[in-house]
Order: C-alpha cells, then sequence, then structure tokens
C-alpha cells in the first residue's frame, strides 16, 4: 500500500513539473524582445464585420488584422482551419501579418488602402469613459471608440441616453471617426482640442509581452506606449519607481508619451 502512494506521489510531482515547464516555455515563446513586439499564434482567420481577425487557440486571444488583403485570407476565411501565424503587434490587440505557415505574406497595398475606408450605419447610445467617448451600439452588439470626439455635440447626447443613428469611419479595430448622427453632418475639428487628448498622471513604467505600458499610480489606468524608446524606459522599469508622465491619447487606451518628470520625451540626443 505504501509502495502504491509512494508511486502515486511520484507521478503527481512529475506531472506537476511537466506542466509548469510547459508554462515557461510557452512564455519564452511570446515573449521575443521588449520593444520587437512580435509573437506567434494558432488559430482561425475569420471575417467580422470590421474586416478580418484572428481567433487565437494558443494563445487565447483575438486580434485585428490590420494589413488584411481580401484576396489573400478568403481562402484561409473558408476553410475555417487553423493556420500558424508570426505577427507584428502594432497596438493593443492590432496587428500586421508577417507570415502564415511559415510562409510570407505579402498583400496588395491597393488591398490596404481599398479596405481602410469603410462607413456603416448603426444605432447605438453614446457613451463617456476614462478616455474619451464610445458608441454601445444597439442594432449590432458592438462598442467602438471615437477617435473625433467633439463635446460639445457628444455630451448632450450622453445626457440624453437615448439611441441614435450614426455613421461611422472605421479606421482601424473598433476606432472609428463618426460622419453623421441623425443623418446630420458631424462636425470635424470644430472644438480644436477635442482631438489632442492630453493626460497628466503618476504612473510606473512596466515592461509586457508587446512592449511597455504606462501604469497610472494616482489614476486606475493602464495606457499602452506607442512610441517606445527602450534606452529610456528600460530604466524606469527597472526602477520600478513612479514619475511623472504626460501622455497623448491616440485611441482608447493606447498612447504616445510626450514628457516624463518635466524632460521631453524622446529626449534629445546626448541627453537621455
Amino acid at each position: 500500500m505504501r509502495r502504491i502512494q509512494s508511486l502515486t506521489l511520484q507521478v503527481i510531482v512529475f506531472a506537476l513539473f511537466f506542466l509548469l515547464s510547459g508554462t515557461q516555455v510557452v512564455r519564452a515563446e511570446m515573449k521575443k524582445g521588449p520593444h520587437v513586439r512580435k509573437m506567434n499564434i494558432t488559430g482561425v482567420i475569420a471575417k467580422s464585420e470590421h474586416g478580418y481577425i484572428i481567433r487565437g487557440r494558443k494563445p487565447a486571444m483575438i486580434m485585428t488584422i490590420l494589413n488584411h488583403d481580401a484576396n489573400k485570407l478568403a481562402a484561409f476565411v473558408e476553410s475555417g482551419k487553423e493556420v500558424n501565424l508570426d505577427v507584428h503587434i502594432v497596438s493593443g490587440d492590432n496587428v500586421n501579418i508577417e507570415k502564415i505557415n511559415g510562409e510570407p505574406y505579402t498583400p496588395d497595398e491597393k488591398s490596404i488602402k481599398g479596405g481602410a475606408v469603410k462607413n456603416m450605419n448603426l444605432t447605438g447610445v453614446i457613451g463617456k469613459v476614462k478616455h474619451g467617448y464610445v458608441i454601445r451600439g444597439t442594432s449590432k452588439s458592438v462598442i467602438f471608440t471615437v477617435l473625433n470626439p467633439e463635446p460639445v455635440v457628444l455630451d448632450k447626447l450622453v445626457e440624453d441616453g437615448k439611441a441614435v443613428e450614426v455613421t461611422v469611419r472605421i479606421v482601424s479595430g473598433d476606432n472609428v471617426n463618426i460622419q453623421a448622427i441623425e443623418g446630420k453632418d458631424y462636425p470635424q475639428g470644430a472644438s480644436g482640442d477635442s482631438s489632442v487628448r492630453m493626460v497628466t498622471l503618476q504612473g510606473e513604467i512596466g515592461k509586457v509581452r508587446h512592449g511597455y505600458v504606462v501604469r497610472g499610480t494616482d489614476k486606475a489606468v493602464i495606457f499602452t506606449v506607442l512610441n517606445p524608446e527602450p534606452a529610456v524606459l528600460d530604466k524606469l522599469a527597472d526602477s520600478g519607481q513612479a514619475v511623472e508622465v504626460i501622455v497623448r491619447i491616440v485611441s482608447g487606451d493606447n498612447v504616445n508619451i510626450q514628457a516624463i518628470e518635466g524632460k521631453d520625451y524622446p529626449p534629445a540626443k546626448g541627453n537621455k
């Protein structure tokens, strides 16, 4: 009996060791350098309302394809089979495909440009969130981030809380520019500073799988840095200290750093 218990214990220990080792291998595959934001993913290429996406199985995540070429991706969508993809992460869950099943992916530039201008009509409620404004679809179960906010117009709709018909232009993924509301042209740039959204916060610079983030300590926010400078950010990430950061919100929680501790970012040569 004791011998059986001993063997059972050995099997359990071996299984735990195997699982932990496997986890480390997966992490090593995904983390291929802090500023070279590349990743290998196994998943299915699918068509969505906004273009094309990757439904990842390993790792389990959904990514929006920015450099989609309908002619080259149609066969993969129709087959529904899993493929192995090498991608370059542009921001958040937005990626450019570099290889499919080991073969270089070279999309037709005309196809990408043609697919980038996508207008659509939807019925939804305008909402205000931490980083700006969103459209919560009622006719379609979607949430869009508004890239061209005009507070003078949108605040009234937020307070009203009623669904309106909105014409939007999809820029990338779920990021849109409003073209019209209830059939009336939407002002473009009338409020001046509405599209330049600056935020000052105390935060820690962190290094993650896809690059760098700013974790707010005075505000509960996490921003993805779109303009990383490893020579500057690595030191701050290693120190773990909170610093004053001025960021410009590009879309959603994606930002460009403007200054750190009152010094211009990226610093002038020789002042790093």
